[in-house]
């Protein structure tokens, strides 16, 4: 058998227009990412305005704009503003779930992602246990 009559393997196999373009896509290494976001934010040193007071749900709900964004992750807050821009998903996404508990969203779709890392230096504090 010659080389040229081996079938090769089609992986492109996209079902239509915006899968083809998602599998199309590619970052380079100059564009917003996930690692590059973990790199710059060492600088934040833990957390901007890092709180010793538990933060209520309702504190947290206030951060839901592009330019003042907080989440809730596994009762820790984060403050995400500059990670919007670098989420693969694009920051639409996790926009729309800023000022909000995000725990079960992200178990559900990205099981596999270790959050805490890659936000660990954007916590900023604690939820405050509900009585």
């Amino acid at each position: 058998m010659k080389e040229n009559d081996i079938n090769k393997l089609n992986v492109f196999c996209a079902q239509n227009e915006k899968s083809e373009k998602l599998l199309t896509e590619r970052r380079t290494p100059n564009e917003p990412n996930q690692l590059g976001y973990i790199n710059a934010s060492k600088d934040f040193k833990n957390g901007i305005n890092k709180s010793d007071k538990p933060i209520t749900k309702e504190e947290v709900a206030k951060h839901n704009k592009k330019d003042d964004a907080w989440v809730i992750y596994e009762n820790k807050v984060y403050e995400i503003t500059h990670y919007l821009k670098h989420h693969p998903g694009g920051k639409r996404i996790l926009l729309g779930k800023s000022g909000k508990d995000i725990t079960k969203h992200v178990k559900k779709m990205h099981p596999w992602v270790n959050i805490e890392e890659i936000l660990k230096h954007s916590f900023i504090g604690y939820v405050e246990v509900e009585k």
